[in-house]
């Protein structure tokens, strides 16, 4: 709640507000959730697909349950931000 009512305080208030539950995520499809992939990336990959980071360009992106993702999975993330 405190993330979204920063969120709505801010400059971005207009644009979205991208909730990720890491927690939830399984490790397969960690990036490609985060980070899209192309059509043809792999078997079931039909057409190409933004992530997460790519919603949320000039919006809130919040990252919740980053203690839950295992630390090699935390570092990726830590690369990007």
């Amino acid at each position: 709640m405190l993330a979204h009512y920063i969120h709505q305080q801010s400059s971005r208030k207009d644009n979205a507000f991208v909730h990720v539950d890491l927690g939830s995520l399984n490790e397969n499809i960690f990036e490609s959730e985060l980070f899209g992939y192309a059509k043809g990336a792999f078997t079931d990959a039909k057409n190409d697909t933004a992530g997460r980071f790519e919603l949320a360009e000039n919006s809130t992106i919040f990252l919740d349950e980053i203690g839950n993702i295992p630390l090699t999975l935390q570092a990726k993330l830590l690369q990007v931000i």
